[in-house]
């Protein structure tokens, strides 16, 4: 998967900041009945206490959570021998995202944080989904 994210973030305090995050990744899907490629994209808005909470906080642990819309297409590929239609996957629904945030290197504010999603389908009441992901930020220079 790659990922990319742009965020904005106002500190109240050295030690708490709310913002906005703005979330884009690819992936390849791998599975018996699809094999393709798809994206996720969405919009959090999230509040981030301890580390990462400002370039002037070098907590070696912090936490973040927030809420917002995530969105999955998947455009399985289409077997030209079978002439089965296959039509894209989409999803779009509500998402709360939160977990902890560990510093690597209180210098450079170096860090990793697992990131827990829980989200939702506007259209398909029942469809719940998970995800999970370690998230390694400014070890890039």
């Amino acid at each position: 998967m790659l990922s990319f994210s742009l965020g904005y973030y106002r500190s109240i305090n050295n030690d708490v900041s709310i913002g906005v995050q703005v979330p884009l990744s690819f992936f390849s899907l791998t599975n018996i009945n699809i094999n393709g490629f798809a994206f996720q994209f969405g919009g959090f808005t999230l509040a981030h206490i301890g580390n990462g909470a400002s370039s002037r906080n070098h907590s070696p642990f912090g936490f973040f959570g927030g809420a917002g819309i995530l969105g999955n297409y998947a455009e399985p590929p289409n077997d030209d021998d079978s002439q089965i239609y296959r039509p894209p996957i989409k999803t779009l629904g509500l998402a709360f995202q939160a977990g902890p945030r560990f510093s690597i290197d209180k210098k450079s504010g170096d860090a990793i944080a697992v990131h827990f999603t829980y989200r939702t389908d506007f259209k398909v009441k029942e469809k719940r989904l998970f995800d999970v992901k370690i998230v390694v930020s400014g070890l890039l220079y």
